[in-house]
């Protein structure tokens, strides 16, 4: 028996496509996951117990999110993949496709797009939140030296009034 005759255009094609479906959505989407993920879970911990992991493992790039930040990840990825796909649709694929250069298709550009819009959510967040909570005005040891001051004043045992 011979082998298929399979053309040099059609196995470099294949592979090109392999290529562009692990690096364009696969690969970004993975990577938005897990670093949208693990900023979130710095600044909001869930505090989810259990094994969730989310991991890249190639030979020269690892990358891996445990517990909160694989929640996380998926909390902001799947609708701000909701959001470009009911918002943008058609058009953010053919703006990424004109701006980018590149035709890897519509769900594997839909899926980049909520991948980087991800990261830029929880970037914000990871800004915001130290802004909007609020700081002691004193600090710990001088606040806990006031309250032990305070309680000799007034602790009749201690010689207080």
């Amino acid at each position: 028996m011979s082998a298929p005759n399979i053309s040099t255009e059609t196995a470099v094609s294949a592979v090109s496509d392999v290529l562009v479906a692990i690096f364009s959505w696969l690969f970004l989407a993975a990577i938005g996951l897990i670093v949208s993920g693990e900023l979130m879970a710095r600044r909001i911990p869930l505090g989810i117990q259990g094994d969730a992991r989310f991991r890249i493992d190639m030979y020269l790039f690892r990358i891996e999110a445990l517990k909160d930040a694989v929640y996380w990840g998926f909390m902001l990825f799947v609708p701000t993949l909701g959001l470009v796909i009911w918002l943008g649709g058609h058009s953010a694929y053919d703006f990424l496709k004109s701006h980018a250069g590149l035709d890897i298709g519509q769900w594997h550009s839909l899926c980049a797009i909520s991948s980087c819009f991800s990261i830029v959510i929880a970037t914000a967040c990871w800004f915001a939140i130290p802004i909007m909570t609020s700081s002691p005005i004193i600090s710990e040891t001088h606040r806990s030296e006031q309250i032990r001051k305070l309680e000799e004043r007034l602790d009749p045992r201690r010689g207080g009034k």
